[in-house]
């Protein structure tokens, strides 16, 4: 979600659009500075507090909603801290905490002024994943409420990974849905389902849930997803879908490939130079610099240089979804018989990655993680 964050706002800011992105204040940004917009919205028996911080980078407003539910979760200085304590686990108060960020979003639109007046309601709302799909389900209340106003501004839900779709016990004391929503029961009841919290579970518990992705789907005006085979996977086949292929199926889903950015290769000067590596290289010199660049990622990583061995290098999430099970099979298969060495960069489900440090704990002179 970061990359689709980063990236996107910047190629539509380039082609001459106004953008302006909204996120959670999980740090003390240095670049992002107090707006003293401030506002508020109801959560049920509180009303919360609705303050932004603003940064103006190439072209886009980056906007931060600063809440105390948001600072205080992050004891690692954000790192992979965002949605839960640790990997596959989520905070317990994941729903009062992106309830409380979607409608504090339509307020940002509405009311926080930069370069001297707010988006408004003339806009187009994208919203990503299951953490945001609350967005387009209070506009839907707000265009109801106020048709005139809100009459030019269209939504869409960009899904990433079907997977993760926000899925909230409806019947939660702590939690409970008709207070911290302020959602009449007609539109409540069009989201809630009886099916497992967790995706995957083995025998789940069936619950009344509140599922947010199909809340997204089911509100907006377009579905999108991150490229034509993925959006043909979720209409087509219902285990991608992950119960709600129904609803894609109604909707449609347009997919659109995820675009790649230019200043990020091997011939950027600033960009090497940032990413700390040796030098640049070209398909005119690649060949000539293989072996040398070659040499600096084994020594950095510490492994043994050599020229023969095989290098191979895993940047990803360990997850079932990735694969990753198959190649840790294939690699246990092959590291004793073959000479090659992999260097493995990213985190994940727990088990896997617990056998992939047993792993480079068997092979220390090939595996590095």
């Amino acid at each position: 979600l970061g990359e689709a964050m980063d990236g996107l706002p910047i190629a539509l800011a380039a082609l001459g659009h106004r953008v302006m992105t909204i996120a959670p204040r999980y740090d003390q940004y240095q670049e992002a500075w107090d707006t003293s917009y401030w506002s508020e919205v109801s959560m049920g028996k509180t009303t919360e507090s609705v303050h932004a911080f603003h940064a103006y980078q190439s072209k886009v407003d980056r906007v931060f909603l600063d809440h105390d539910c948001f600072l205080a979760k992050v004891t690692k200085k954000t790192g992979s801290m965002l949605y839960g304590p640790e990997w596959g686990q989520d905070f317990a108060d994941n729903q009062w905490r992106f309830t409380y960020f979607a409608k504090a979003v339509l307020k940002v639109i509405q009311e926080l002024p930069l370069n001297g007046y707010p988006y408004g309601s003339d806009c187009i709302v994208v919203v990503n994943d299951w953490h945001s799909s609350m967005v387009p389900v209070y506009l839907a209340m707000a265009k109801k409420a106020e048709p005139e106003r809100w009459a030019n501004t269209k939504s869409a839900l960009l899904i990433h990974n079907a997977v993760f779709q926000g899925r909230f016990d409806r019947d939660d004391p702590d939690e409970p849905a008709d207070e911290i929503y302020g959602l009449p029961e007609s539109m409540l009841s069009t989201f809630t389902f009886n099916m497992p919290i967790k995706v995957g579970r083995t025998e789940p518990k069936v619950k009344r849930c509140l599922n947010w992705m199909a809340a997204g789907a089911l509100y907006v005006d377009r579905v999108l997803t991150v490229s034509p085979t993925y959006a043909w996977e979720l209409l087509n086949l219902p285990e991608m879908g992950v119960e709600l292929d129904d609803i894609f199926a109604a909707k449609g889903i347009t997919g659109i490939v995820n675009g790649v950015k230019e200043g990020i290769n091997p011939m950027n000067e600033a960009f090497i130079t940032k990413a700390t590596m040796l030098s640049t290289f070209s398909l005119k010199d690649v060949d000539e610099k293989k072996a040398e660049l070659k040499r600096y990622v084994q020594e950095l990583y510490g492994l043994p240089v050599s020229n023969e061995s095989a290098l191979c290098v895993f940047v990803g999430r360990m997850d079932l979804q990735k694969g990753y099970d198959y190649l840790l099979a294939a690699l246990s298969a092959v590291l004793e018989e073959l000479d090659l060495q992999i260097i493995v960069v990213g985190t994940g489900r727990p088990d896997l990655v617990s056998s992939s440090k047993a792993l480079a704990k068997k092979f220390p002179e090939k595996v590095y993680m």
